[in-house]
């Protein structure tokens, strides 16, 4: 039986990083990238909370992406990007909605050169005229 995998693409569009299963708690899955090193460790994470059939609460559904690092004295830093799906148990938003809502956050970060990554990460929110096409891959 082979492992279970994850491919996505780095920024770059070129370069396919490939994530295996690494642990499984319940409805919680940590994938690692098995290229990296286990001093300096790629992963994503994969959580579920779902609430019980007929409560009017929300699940929540959480992918977190991480890179970690050494700096010159052998000292970890670790970046990390997350998104949380935070779903109502209700019939007034539907899939389209939740497509949506995501697309726009695809969109707005996914945008030419993903410089609005880096300008986020700067503390900077876009003003005036600003807009976003659509995400292309």
């Amino acid at each position: 039986m082979s492992a279970e995998t994850i491919i996505v693409t780095k920024y770059d569009n070129t370069t396919d990083i490939t994530f295996t299963k690494q642990s499984q708690n319940g409805l919680n899955t940590d994938w690692v990238n098995t290229a990296s090193s286990p001093s300096a460790p790629e992963k994503l994470s994969i959580k579920h909370d779902i609430k019980p059939i007929g409560s009017l609460a929300s699940d929540r559904h959480t992918v977190v992406a991480s890179i970690a690092a050494l700096d010159s004295a052998g000292k970890p830093f670790q970046v990390s990007a997350s998104l949380t799906l935070t779903v109502p148990r209700t019939s007034a938003l539907g899939d389209t909605d939740l497509k949506n809502v995501v697309s726009y956050l695809m969109c707005y970060l996914g945008s030419t050169g993903n410089t609005n990554i880096v300008t986020l990460a700067d503390g900077i929110s876009p003003s005036g005229d600003f807009h976003v096409d659509g995400f292309t891959r």
